[in-house]
């Protein structure tokens, strides 16, 4: 679904891109979220404290909106994720109930678990950092971060386009997600995928096809009464 164009090159470690989440944060919900975030990374706290103040350091910022941050990137930070949810409407969406992005993949909607929205992300600033450059504009040094982008996709989850919660999941139980389409199951008919149904389950056949092991069963069970059997 996206640009994996220099995909080797801007793959970042994933030890990294928890730092940088962790160092926009304001200081409470850092410190709610420090002790978890030091075990799943398997280092002392200490180190956590000091990997993240030099992470706000080299981003220019001191979490949300702190003092002493530059303004510049601040406002930049903004554009950018206007810009991303614009681009990405209808193919990304974040679950603020799961607190997890969903990706659209043609067909039915599924959680993001490979960090490819954060991928996307960083594609998506580089390619704007290369637009700016062709105009000779000046940009913030903090935009070649991985902390501004982790600021970038942080502001782009509150985007009416791409904020969503668990309710809007296959709210329609009248639609049945197959291979192939979707089934409308008061009509029997199939209908092209949408990501507008919000389905994120789907069935692993869909109608249509022969079926001779479910007919040599109701042949069975009916004791050979073809009525009986066109019945069921």
């Amino acid at each position: 679904m996206f640009d994996d164009a220099d995909k080797a090159s801007a793959k970042a470690d994933p030890d990294e891109i928890e730092i940088a989440r962790l160092a926009i944060l304001d200081d409470l919900d850092f410190a709610r979220a420090r002790k978890e975030a030091a075990l799943r990374l398997g280092i002392p706290l200490r180190l956590l404290d000091k990997l993240v103040e030099s992470a706000r350091r080299a981003a220019g910022t001191g979490g949300d909106s702190a003092p002493g941050g530059d303004p510049d990137a601040a406002i930049l930070e903004d554009e950018i994720a206007r810009g991303f949810a614009e681009t990405y409407a209808g193919r990304l969406l974040f679950d603020h109930t799961a607190q997890r992005w969903s990706t659209w993949t043609g067909k039915r909607w599924v959680l993001d678990e490979t960090d490819s929205v954060f991928f996307a992300v960083r594609n998506f600033c580089r390619q704007r950092m290369h637009e700016a450059a062709g105009r000779q504009r000046t940009l913030p040094i903090a935009m070649g971060k991985v902390a501004f982008a982790a600021n970038v996709e942080k502001a782009a989850r509150s985007d009416p386009r791409l904020a969503v919660t668990a309710a809007i999941w296959d709210r329609d139980p009248w639609l049945l997600g197959v291979p192939g389409g979707v089934i409308d199951l008061r009509t029997g008919k199939t209908r092209a995928p949408d990501p507008s149904f919000y389905i994120s389950k789907q069935a692993a056949v869909a109608p249509g096809g022969e079926c001779p092991l479910w007919r040599a069963f109701i042949e069975r069970i009916t004791g050979g009464d073809d009525e009986l059997a066109a019945f069921l």
